[in-house]
């Protein structure tokens, strides 16, 4: 069976404006991703972090194969993840697989967004240097012990058909 997804642009605008003594400040920056034929988009509720904070909500994995809440990370192009919540932070945890298992955690507060934009992204940890090649798992938590929060991500990934 042939597929019938053609490969599309994916266009990404980030905007800031600020007005400071009558003066207006900001910028508008546009990206744009080619080559895109597969989107995963949710709406999700995370967990509390009860009491110690060592539980976590998978919210999507990073693997060879594409499957059921699994991107491929050849094909990844774009990732955002929004805390939707309108009082309670959300932990934010990537983790990766340099030599043993490492996290590396971001908090975002209410309203929030965390962005991806490249699969070439590299940092470093205390521990060891990471790429997004390394991230296998995306997790989060509430930041509250008792209260559940709802996060809402997209991740864009290549595939489909190459339009001739």
């Amino acid at each position: 069976m042939a597929g019938t997804i053609k490969q599309t642009s994916l266009s990404v605008t980030i905007s800031e404006s600020i007005s400071l003594n009558g003066v207006e400040y900001g910028n508008s920056i546009a990206k744009t991703f080619d080559g895109n034929g597969k989107v995963d988009q949710r709406i999700m509720t995370i967990q509390a972090k009860e009491v110690g904070g060592a539980n976590f909500t998978s919210i999507l994995g990073l693997s060879t194969v594409d499957e059921k809440g699994v991107i491929t990370k050849t094909e990844y192009n774009y990732f955002r993840i929004t805390n939707t919540d309108d009082a309670i932070n959300f932990n934010l945890q990537l983790k990766t697989t340099v030599g043993a298992a490492l996290y590396n955690y971001f908090q975002l507060q209410p309203g929030e967004s965390f962005v991806l934009m490249s699969p070439d992204m590299s940092g470093a940890a205390a521990v060891a240097a990471i790429t997004f090649a390394d991230i296998e798992e995306i997790n989060g938590q509430s930041d509250s012990e008792d209260t559940s929060i709802d996060i809402e991500y997209v991740a864009v990934t290549k595939g489909g058909i190459i339009p001739t």
